[in-house]
């Protein structure tokens, strides 16, 4: 892959991640809205499973095929380096989002532009080519 590609690939995955928050965001307040603020702020229990949610839906976004909507929609997929697809590895992938801000910067410092998650989980992110 050369330095253009690595960096449109860039490009397309900060977009694909800020559509996923997007969605995630769009989620959790469409699940505020119905359920309602008293409701949250009177029951602990259904308040920890809605700030839940969003983590849970960030660690399983690209159990699908390695692409999460975003991804989908940018023509990107994440991929492991021998090509055999492993749940566990998306998986632990997306952890590191927790800490987005140190995963992050490993893209700018790295020269193949990976996350953190990808280099630990043995992952990279391509180009999708099955149109």
């Amino acid at each position: 892959m050369t330095l253009n590609n690595k960096n449109a690939i860039l490009g397309l995955r900060i977009l694909a991640y800020f559509i996923d928050f997007f969605l995630v965001c769009l989620l959790l307040m469409g699940m505020v809205l119905i359920i309602g603020i008293d409701k949250l702020n009177n029951n602990v229990f259904l308040a920890i499973t809605i700030f839940f949610i969003p983590i849970i839906i960030y660690l399983l976004k690209d159990i699908a095929n390695g692409k999460s909507v975003g991804k989908r929609l940018m023509g990107i997929k994440v991929v492991t380096k021998n090509s055999r697809f492993t749940s566990f590895k998306y998986i632990l992938r997306n952890v590191f989002l927790l800490i987005w801000f140190v995963d992050w910067v490993f893209i700018l410092f790295t020269r193949n532009r990976r996350r953190l998650g990808d280099i630990v989980s043995g992952t990279i992110v391509d180009y999708d080519n099955v149109t």
